[in-house]
C-alpha cells in the first residue's frame, strides 16, 4: 500500500533581521560558570620554586640530592628559581620531594596553558548568539542561564576549523553570496576551472551542468540558490564564517558548505531525497545535516539512507517538532520520524532546549530513539532576503545544525576516528540535565569541549561478551562495617590503565560499585550517569545493596602476567528492600585496561528490583565528566540478564600476547592449560614435540574474563605448549 506523508523543515519562524546589523550595543555580562577542570599540560624539563629565607643550605643538599640543577633564578618574581628536571624523573613527583622537604615556601609544576583568544570579533556573537556562549541575555522571551550552551568558547581553544571538512546540508538550498556563508562553500573540484566559474559543461560528468558549490535536485541544475530562507539559517548555525568582524559566528568558523536543495515549500520524492544522498556520497561529505522528517518510511528509502552508514558519514537528523494543533512534543518510541529514527550506527537523532536547558515543550524525545539534545529555540544566525540578512528561528531544525557543527571539529581533530566512534564520543560527552533524563539515550545536551577534548575523553565501548564465570576459589573475602560500607584500599599486583592514568589499588563500596579513588563510595541512592558529584566509579550493580543482611564479597587476582584480572565478586547480596535480590555478580579489572561485568544470578525476587531494574550499570571517569553508560532506572527497556557478560573496552587498549599456566588436571592422567589473554581476542594453544613443527590443539574468542581452560590428556611422547593470538600462523 503506498505510503503517504510529506517531508517537514523542522524550524518555528521568529522575528526576522533582514536588515545589514550594526555593531551591538554595550550589555552588562553576568559571570560565566567556569569550565570543567581539564588536564593542563606542563613542561617536562622545569619546574619552579621559591626558597623559605634561610634554608638555602639544605635547599643547596637536596638539589645535590635529587640531581637537579638551577636554570635561572628571577629575583624580580618573588625570588623565583627554575629547576631543570634530570633525566628520567617525573616532574610531578620531583615537585611533591621539595614540597615535603620543608625548604620551598612554593613548589609548583611549570605549566604550559597560553592559548590565542578564542572569543570571535563578530558583532552577535555577544548579545544574541546565546546558544555558544550563554551569560544570561535576552533570547526568545526571557532571560537565559548562565552555561546552558554549548560551551562554544573553551571548545575554541582546542580546534575552530574544520576547512577541510564536508558538511553536506540537505534542505531549501543557501544563499549562495551571503557576507557570512560565501567564503565557507564548498567548491567543487571537478567543474571548469577547479570550480571558480561557470561554463555550461557538466565537466565531472555527475549529472550536473555547473555545479560549482552544489546542487538543485528540483531543477536538476547546479544552482542550489535559497528562496524559501530555512537551509540558510542552517548553513549560518554550522558554518558562518567567524572572525570576520560582521553578522554572526558559527559553531565552525570555517567549514565546506555543500548545499544541496531538495525544497521549496512542495513536498519532494524519496527518488530526489536519494539523489542528495548519492551526490553527498560522491562529492565525499563527511556530514549531512538533515533537518527535515517524515512519518513514514519504506525499504528502498531506508537503503538510500544505509548507504551513507556504508560510506562512513554522520548523519545528524532532526528529532522533529510538534505538529500546530497538539502544542507539545511527542514520543518518538511511539511514532518514529525519519531519518532520524533509523536504527544505523551513524544516525545522532537531535532534539531542541531552550536558554534555560529546558527541553523545549514542541521538540519530540525518545528514551531509546533520541541521542541528544542541543539549544535550538531563538536561534539566530543567517537568512535569505539578502547579502546582509539575519534571523530568529526555533525548532530541531536549528539543534540539529548546531551538531552538524560539532561533528565537523571532530572528524576534523579526530581523523582516523570512524562515523561510530565520533558518535560514542559526542555522547559521552553531552552535559546530563534532569529534564532530559528518559528523553534521550544520553540524557544531556551537546557540549562542544567536552566534545573536542583529548585529554579527558579516552572513553570506552561497551559490548556484549561470551560469560564464563571466575570463581572466588582461594580469593578473600571483604567485609564492610555498615550496608554502606566501604573497603580499602586493595593493592593490585598491576598497573591499571584507566582514562590515561595509571592505578596500583582499589576500594570496593557494598552498594555494587568500585573506585579507584575513595570518594562518595558509601552511596547507597544510585543516580544517573555521568555525575560531577560523587561518587565517580565503576559501576557493575549500583544500588542499594546489603551485604550485611547476607551474602559475601570477595576480592582476589586470576590469570598471569601480563594478562592479570583483579576480580570483585558480590555473591547472593540482598537488596536492602527485604523483597529484592539476592543478586550475584562480578567486576573484572583487566590488566590490558578492560573492564567486565558478568551477571550469574540478577532474576530472584520483587520484579521491581530483578534484572538491574532499578540498578545503575556504567564506567565514569574520576572527575565526573565523561561516561560509558549501559543502563540506569531511566532506560527501563534495557535489562540484564542470567549469565550476560558486559566488556568495556577502551580507546587506547594495551594488548599483551597471551599467556598459559600448566596445572594437574582434576583426574589421573590429564592436565589443564589455563590460557590468559586479552578479553574478546583470538587466541590459540599451540602444541609441539620437538620446538620446531607446532600444531593447533585449541583455538577461540576470549570470554569477558580473559581466561580459558583447555583439558589435555598427557601422552606420549613429550609435549611443548605455547599460547598465541591470531592470527594462528605456527
Amino acid at each position: 500500500m503506498p505510503r503517504k506523508f510529506t517531508w517537514f523543515p523542522l524550524s518555528a519562524r521568529g522575528a526576522l533581521v533582514l536588515c545589514c546589523l550594526a555593531a551591538d550595543p554595550p550589555f552588562s555580562a553576568l559571570a560565566a560558570p567556569a569550565p570543567p577542570p581539564r588536564a593542563i599540560p606542563f613542561s617536562k624539563e622545569r619546574i619552579l620554586i621559591i626558597p623559605k629565607a634561610g634554608h638555602e643550605a639544605a635547599l643547596a643538599n637536596q638539589h645535590a640530592a635529587e640531581r637537579v640543577k638551577i636554570r635561572r633564578k628571577l629575583s624580580a618574581f618573588g625570588n623565583i628559581h627554575v629547576l631543570d628536571v634530570p633525566n628520567g624523573m617525573d616532574p610531578e613527583a620531583l615537585v611533591e620531594k621539595y614540597r615535603r622537604g620543608g625548604h620551598v615556601a612554593s613548589a609548583d609544576l611549570d605549566y604550559m596553558d597560553w592559548h590565542p583568544a578564542s572569543v570571535p570579533n563578530d558583532p552577535s556573537y555577544l548579545n544574541s548568539q546565546w546558544h555558544l556562549n550563554n551569560t544570561g541575555q535576552f533570547a526568545g522571551g526571557g532571560f537565559g542561564t548562565p552555561g546552558a550552551d554549548i560551551d562554544a568558547p573553551a571548545a575554541w581553544e582546542f580546534l575552530n576549523s574544520a576547512s577541510n571538512v564536508i558538511v553536506a546540508i540537505i534542505d531549501t538550498g543557501v544563499r549562495m553570496t551571503h557576507e557570512d556563508l560565501a567564503l565557507n562553500l564548498w567548491t567543487n573540484p571537478g567543474e571548469s576551472g577547479g570550480g571558480k566559474e561557470t561554463d555550461g559543461i557538466d565537466n565531472d560528468g555527475d549529472g550536473f551542468i555547473d555545479d560549482v558549490h552544489g546542487i538543485n535536485i528540483l531543477t536538476g541544475s547546479g544552482d542550489p540558490s535559497d528562496q524559501f530562507g530555512h537551509g540558510t539559517h542552517v548553513a549560518g548555525i554550522i558554518g558562518a564564517i567567524g572572525n570576520n568582524g560582521v553578522g554572526t559566528c558559527g559553531v565552525a568558523w570555517k567549514v565546506q558548505i555543500m548545499p544541496l536543495k531538495f525544497y521549496d515549500g512542495f513536498s519532494p520524492s524519496d527518488s530526489q531525497v536519494m539523489q542528495c544522498i548519492e551526490y553527498a556520497i560522491n562529492h565525499h561529505a563527511k556530514v549531512v545535516n538533515f533537518s527535515f522528517t517524515a512519518g513514514s518510511s519504506s525499504p528502498t528509502l531506508l537503503l538510500g539512507f544505509q548507504d551513507l552508514q556504508n560510506a562512513d558519514i554522520v548523519l545528524c537528523a532532526a528529532a522533529g517538532n510538534c505538529s500546530p494543533n497538539i502544542g507539545i512534543g511527542t514520543d518518538n518510541n511511539v511514532t518514529p520520524v525519519y531519518p532520524a529514527s533509523y536504527a544505523l550506527n551513524n544516525v545522532v537523532s537531535v532534539a531542541a532546549t531552550d536558554n534555560t536547558d529546558a527541553l523545549w515543550s514542541c521538540s519530540n524525545y525518545g528514551s531509546t530513539s533520541v541521542h541528544l539534545a542541543a539549544p535550538g529555540v531563538a536561534i539566530f544566525s543567517t537568512y535569505n532576503g539578502t547579502d546582509t540578512a539575519y534571523g530568529i528561528l526555533s525548532g530541531t531544525s536549528m539543534a540539529t545544525p548546531m551538531v552538524s557543527g560539532a561533528v565537523a571539529l571532530m572528524r576534523a581533530r579526530f581523523t582516523n576516528e570512524t562515523a561510530p566512534q565520533i558518535i560514542r564520543r559526542l555522547l559521552n560527552a553531552v552535559d546530563v540535565l534532569p529534564g532530559l533524563a528518559g528523553r534521550c539515550t544520553s540524557g544531556g545536551r551537546l557540549n562542544l569541549r567536552k566534545a573536542l577534548d583529548t585529554a579527558t575523553t579516552p572513553l570506552f565501548a561497551v559490548t556484549n561478551a561470551s560469560y564464563n564465570w571466575v570463581a572466588t576459589n582461594g580469593m578473600t573475602p571483604l567485609t564492610f562495617l555498615t550496608g554502606d560500607g566501604v573497603n580499602g584500599p586493595l593493592a593490585l599486583p598491576f598497573s591499571f590503565p584507566f582514562y590515561g592514568r595509571s592505578y596500583s589499588q582499589i576500594w570496593v563500596g557494598a552498594n555494587g560499585l568500585l573506585g579507584i579513588t575513595n570518594s562518595g563510595l558509601a552511596v547507597a541512592i544510585n543516580g544517573n550517569l555521568p555525575t560531577t558529584n560523587t561518587p565517580n566509579a565503576i559501576y557493575p550493580f549500583w544500588d542499594d545493596l546489603n551485604p550485611l543482611a547476607g551474602g559475601s564479597v570477595w576480592f582476589g587476582i586470576a590469570g598471569m602476567a601480563p594478562n592479570r584480572k583483579a576480580v570483585v565478586s558480590w555473591i547472593a547480596v540482598p537488596h536492602m528492600t527485604a523483597s529484592g535480590g539476592p543478586f550475584t555478580f562480578q567486576v573484572i579489572l583487566h590488566e590490558s585496561g578492560h573492564v567486565a561485568f558478568q551477571y550469574d544470578q540478577v532474576a530472584l525476587g520483587n520484579p521491581t528490583y530483578t534484572n538491574g531494574k532499578s540498578a545503575t550499570v556504567g564506567i565514569e571517569d574520576p572527575s565526573g565528566l565523561f561516561t560509558t553508560r549501559y543502563r540506569d532506572f531511566t532506560i527501563p527497556n534495557v535489562i540484564l540478564t542470567n549469565n550476560q557478560a558486559l566488556l568495556f573496552t577502551p580507546q587506547a587498549v594495551i594488548h599483551p600476547a597471551p599467556g598459559l599456566r600448566f596445572q594437574p588436571g582434576p583426574i589421573e592422567g590429564q592436565s589443564h592449560l589455563t590460557l590468559s589473554g586479552e578479553p574478546a581476542q583470538s587466541c590459540a594453544i599451540l602444541a609441539s614435540t620437538n620446538l620446531v613443527s607446532w600444531s593447533m590443539i585449541y583455538s577461540n574468542v576470549l570470554p569477558a574474563s580473559g581466561l580459558a581452560i583447555y583439558a589435555h590428556t598427557n601422552l606420549a611422547p613429550q609435549r611443548f605448549f605455547r599460547a598465541v593470538s591470531g592470527p594462528f600462523v605456527p
